[in-house]
């Protein structure tokens, strides 16, 4: 009998550990894993990029994150620099932005002929964030731009930077010559940024309530300037009823639109402000300023929204927000050139409207 009942007994503690082996197992299946954790962070890819570029971007990142952060730059760094390869020989180069062995902006540097120009914002983080966990010393990636976008390439396979971590198709391998490899979680030293004693940059409290749906971008750009200033009814669908049709609205047919709602402004056709007349309009007058943009690359323009600037002596800069996405942008207020995600650039030269009201 005692030997039946151990007998017994080593049955059921075999039962109970089988049960838990199991229980873990189901559990462990059930956690999620997070695909970007990575302590040996890396993101190996391919660059041509000159010292002028490098020096550029560690002389200017930290005013731009200055700009972009209202001052709250915290343990933000600056990756090595990536070239953006194009077809036409307009390379530019992106710099990540890491935070925490994660990138959370990029820093996108270019040359218009006479001077570098940059852009400063949160595109393309998710998946370059994923491309971190799957590049190497020996799959290194190329970015890659032309009129359909801009693509992370490894090997074969071709990674939209605009659209979610890990989706990819497949085409040919690309390559370049003049290049050399580098790992851009390497950081550069860049020189800070350090606070005047009476600052001379301000931004207006700026949300994003519309994101531009097909055409129309004047109406998500006025519709959402308002909004921002209280006024809930005014949407880009009352906007566009108003105006009745799609190809474009002139300032004048703006101003129409706010006489209707009891509303007043100033504009311009063609042109652009200074950047004593954005500060004045923006601080003085507490007002944001609709802007009209031409393509740098076709017969085409885009209305946008400066709702702040950024001065430190040397550099200045635009707060800007463009209807097509659902982040805020910085660009340089000396050349006005405006980035998107794709190679296509626009510059404002296209008149405003201000002091709405």
């Amino acid at each position: 009998m005692k030997a039946e009942r151990k007998a017994a007994l080593i049955v059921k503690n075999m039962k109970k550990i089988i049960k838990l082996v199991v229980l873990l197992f189901t559990i462990f299946m059930l956690v999620p894993i997070n695909v970007f954790a990575n302590d040996e962070s890396s993101l190996f890819a391919y660059t041509s990029a000159n010292s002028e570029v490098e020096n550029f971007a560690k002389e200017n990142v930290a005013i731009y994150m200055s700009s972009h952060y209202n001052n709250n730059v915290g343990d933000y760094e600056l990756g090595k620099g990536i070239t953006i390869f194009t077809q036409k020989n307009q390379d530019k180069t992106l710099f990540p932005i890491w935070e925490n062995n994660r990138i959370i902006a990029t820093f996108i540097v270019g040359y218009d002929s006479r001077e570098f120009y940059a852009v400063y914002s949160e595109a393309y983080v998710d998946q370059l964030n994923y491309l971190s966990t799957v590049t190497s010393i020996t799959s290194p990636m190329y970015i890659v731009t032309n009129n359909n976008g801009i693509y992370g390439v490894v090997g074969n396979e071709w990674y939209d930077l605009n659209r979610d971590a890990g989706i990819y198709e497949l085409k040919e391998s690309y390559s370049v010559n003049d290049k050399k490899l580098v790992n851009s979680f390497e950081k550069i030293n860049i020189v800070p940024y350090i606070q005047t004693r009476i600052p001379t940059s301000y931004a207006k409290s700026f949300n994003i309530y519309y994101i531009q749906t097909g055409s129309y971008c004047y109406s998500y750009a006025l519709g959402n300037l308002l909004r921002n200033m209280g006024y809930t009814n005014y949407t880009p669908a009352d906007i566009q009823n108003y105006m009745n049709y799609s190809s474009g609205a002139s300032k004048e047919d703006m101003s129409n639109y706010l006489k209707s709602k009891g509303l007043s402004c100033n504009y311009v056709n063609t042109g652009y402000l200074s950047f004593n007349d954005v500060m004045n309009i923006i601080y003085h007058n507490n007002s944001y300023i609709y802007i009209g943009a031409g393509s740098n690359t076709r017969d085409s323009r885009h209305a946008f929204v400066i709702y702040g600037y950024f001065n430190n002596g040397t550099t200045e800069l635009y707060n800007f927000w463009n209807p097509w996405y659902n982040y805020k942008q910085t660009m340089s207020a000396g050349n006005r050139i405006i980035e998107t995600e794709t190679s296509e650039t626009f510059t404002w030269n296209n008149g405003y409207l201000y002091n709405i009201k």
